[in-house]
């Protein structure tokens, strides 16, 4: 873990030493990388109240749960919205994104495993809300695919995309786990 946030540190001095030469990487680059920040850290959360969920603690409920993976979710960033890039990005920009998204995919991975886990703890109305959270975060997924990665960072795209499949999958695994049909709450 310690070596990823040193490996990480670096590309980001290295990014910050590499003027962006065009508007390309201004204008997407510090939006795409807060967009990822803000799904960790909601992932991160949503999995630490899952786990207290699981293990009847800290008082929390499944609303809990269900409330802050909408919240991750549905929240997007106003940057996001802008001109899709057009060109590739630094490869130094390129480097900070891609292990930003493979951190990303992992934490979301984790989540999403852990959806299939403790579905059991999920009413009806609940399961039926966090497929609906988990279609948005699909459609976010495959849009910043389409639209900025394949674009922008051919530096790594092989990776992107097998994280991409990782993602799906695990997506489509959390889906099927809380069918709302399947509730016993």
């Amino acid at each position: 873990m310690q070596l990823k946030n040193i490996l990480f540190v670096s590309a980001l001095a290295l990014g910050a030493s590499a003027a962006p030469t065009s508007s390309n990487a201004t204008d997407i680059a510090p939006s795409v990388q807060n967009r990822f920040a803000q799904i960790d850290l909601g992932y991160q959360q949503t999995y630490l109240l899952l786990n207290h969920l699981a293990d009847n603690t800290n008082k929390t409920t499944a609303d809990d749960v269900v409330a802050a993976y909408n919240a991750t979710a549905t929240a997007e960033s106003k940057d996001v919205g802008k001109n899709q890039p057009t060109k590739p990005l630094s490869e130094s920009t390129q480097l900070v994104l891609c292990q930003s998204f493979h951190s990303l995919a992992l934490t979301g991975i984790q989540l999403n495993n852990a959806f299939v886990d403790y579905a059991s703890h999920f009413n009806k109305k609940q399961r039926n809300d966090l497929q609906t959270a988990l279609s948005k975060v699909n459609d976010e997924t495959g849009s910043f695919f389409i639209n900025v990665a394949k674009k922008a960072l051919p530096y790594c795209i092989d990776n992107l995309q097998t994280d991409d499949k990782a993602i799906y999958k695990s997506l489509i695994a959390a889906a099927t786990a809380l069918d709302p049909s399947e509730a016993l709450l």
